[in-house]
């Protein structure tokens, strides 16, 4: 099982997101990503 089909299983919400961009300066982490699916009415 790989990582990514593992955290499908855990964390099912976050399955269809696409990490675009990680940058680390210092302290800091900043993570830019998208999701594949439509959007939902609320």
């Amino acid at each position: 099982m790989s990582i990514m089909e593992l955290l499908a299983v855990v964390f099912p919400h976050l399955a269809a997101v696409r990490i675009e961009r990680v940058h680390r300066r210092g302290t800091t982490v900043r993570v830019k990503a998208t999701t594949t699916e439509p959007k939902g009415e609320w």
